[in-house]
């Protein structure tokens, strides 16, 4: 696989109680429980919870034919548990990441704010999209070994014009304790599912993300946030669930294709996972065995703007739930 690089943190994503209702000033708030956060944002704009790289991404409505980038605000949580990261290394390996991931962004503001009523981070940074000229907002704190990170994108053009809305919205977020964390590390004790048919045997049960990286239609590459809290089951009966996402799986032979769709060297691996229904799609990627057992699944499928931006490809590396 695409070899990354050393930022690695993972995101908290779990399925939880989801509401937006109606708040003043032609804002509507949205909130889950689970999450422990909630937001406010403007009426016209749409909150998509359906995408598996963020919590929350909320875009302003498209103004004509020829409006092709939807401005964007979306929230992502890292767990942090036993990495002992401070805020100081956190700002370090998102400036490095941010750096390797676009060379050319040059960082235009930086300053010490507040996130949730917590101590926080701030930059304002340009680079280049598949768009054009893209500026983003980007701001982060910790609290309880969790990082909340919350960024504002939009077109260089148009920045200034959405940034007090933006800037109301990233202002309105609420931090509060999150209970199905303790549930959800607890479902991590559970034994995997065995499965009786030899075509399939060894990848039935519950498997986590060990990795999530994208690599950039434009060139360069990041480390994603990805859950080790959130489980990707499959099941028996040939049916698997992350989260609120649900679909079949299968195991087929890989071909020659599939190296050059997956953008990737054959390595060794000779069969692959199949996900149909994958972010509204289909999401496959090798089979990493040993004589004995599956090792590793890799899924590999395509993002677009505004959940990413630029767009590129995404590469999750699941290992077995303990």
């Amino acid at each position: 696989m695409h070899k990354p690089f050393a930022f690695f943190l993972f995101a908290i994503l779990v399925l939880g109680c989801v509401s937006s209702q109606e708040s003043s000033g032609g804002y509507l708030t949205w909130s889950n429980a689970d999450y422990g956060v909630s937001m406010q944002y403007p009426a016209d704009w749409t909150a998509n919870e359906d995408s598996q790289s963020v919590i929350v991404a909320f875009s302003s409505p498209l103004e004509g034919n020829d409006d092709a980038f939807a401005e964007s605000v979306n929230i992502v949580m890292n767990d942090l548990s036993g990495q002992e990261i401070t805020m100081e290394d956190y700002t370090e390996l998102t400036l490095q990441a941010l750096g390797e991931t676009f060379p050319e962004a040059m960082i235009t503001e930086a300053s010490d704010t507040t996130l949730g009523g917590y101590p926080a981070r701030m930059v304002v940074y340009d680079f280049n999209g598949q768009y054009g000229k893209l500026q983003a907002l980007q701001i982060w704190t910790i609290k309880d070994e969790i990082s909340y990170v919350v960024t504002y994108t939009a077109l260089e053009e148009n920045f200034d014009e959405y940034r007090p809305a933006s800037e109301k919205m990233i202002d309105s977020l609420i931090i509060s304790p999150i209970p199905s964390r303790i549930a959800a590390e607890t479902k991590e004790t559970l034994t995997p599912v065995q499965d009786s048919n030899e075509d399939t045997a060894g990848a039935a049960g519950k498997w986590r993300a060990y990795s999530e990286a994208i690599y950039y239609d434009n060139g360069g590459s990041n480390y994603l946030n990805r859950a080790t809290t959130r489980q990707l089951i499959l099941d028996t009966d040939g049916t698997w669930e992350f989260g609120a996402s649900k679909g079949k799986w299968k195991i087929e032979a890989i071909t020659d294709s599939d190296w050059e769709k997956w953008e990737t060297s054959s390595y060794g691996p000779t069969r692959k996972i199949v996900l149909d229904g994958w972010n509204d799609s289909i999401g496959d990627g090798p089979i990493e065995e040993s004589e004995s057992r599956i090792d590793f699944l890799w899924l590999i499928y395509r993002e677009e703007p505004p959940t990413v931006s630029p767009p590129g490809q995404i590469q999750i590396k699941f290992g077995h739930s303990n």
